[in-house]
């Protein structure tokens, strides 16, 4: 039985209130990021704060409160503005950093040398390369930063030639999980040409 985009019916999770959406998404990613530079360098920027916040919100709960000494008979209010410029600030801008550096130096490679696509992997191992170096750079060693340039280069770049998903047909995978079924039955091709292959057993 052949499934296809076109394929009409219902499967048993399609129609799901909590794993429709899921089933829709994931046969609905894209290969290759869309949008202009300037697009792809803001997403970039809010998926970074987005992430930066909710690393604040999971650490900075168990943090201890730092240590104040005062003077005996002073009275003085704790400066929070150092906490937070240390707490949440300095994350947020950690990851909207990296996030930028990947996406901008991705695009700027994508349009200088493969405007068509053909070979989005290179683009993608340059963006992780320079992302990789940022990382790297917020311990002060040139040789952490490279070393990190060049896994996350490779690493982002093998993702990118392998694609977004782990299986090699998401949207053949999706229906076999919980996707539409067709309403009438079709033969494969497989099946087809085995059939005209063995005549005799056609009707089995």
């Amino acid at each position: 039985m052949s499934r296809d985009p076109k394929d009409e019916g219902i499967g048993p999770f399609y129609n799901n209130p909590l794993l429709g959406p899921v089933v829709k998404s994931f046969t609905a990613l894209p290969d290759v990021a869309g949008g202009g530079c300037m697009e792809r360098v803001g997403t970039a920027a809010a998926m970074g704060l987005t992430f930066g916040i909710f690393y604040n919100l999971v650490s900075v709960p168990w943090q201890p409160d730092p240590v104040e000494y005062f003077p005996k008979g002073v009275i003085k209010m704790r400066d929070n503005w150092a906490f937070f410029r240390s707490g949440f600030a300095r994350p947020m801008a950690a990851f909207s950093t990296v996030a930028m550096t990947y996406a901008g130096v991705e695009c700027m490679m994508e349009s200088l040398r493969d405007p068509e696509q053909t070979s989005p992997h290179w683009n993608s191992a340059g963006g992780g390369f320079a992302a990789g170096m940022v990382m790297g750079a917020m311990t002060k060693s040139f040789p952490v930063a490279l070393v990190a340039g060049f896994v996350n280069g490779a690493f982002m770049g093998g993702l990118s030639f392998n694609g977004l998903h782990y299986i090699s047909n998401p949207h053949q995978m999706a229906m076999k999980v919980g996707g539409k079924w067709p309403t009438q039955f079709r033969e494969s091709k497989e099946l087809a040409a085995l059939k005209e292959k063995y005549p005799e057993y056609k009707d089995l």
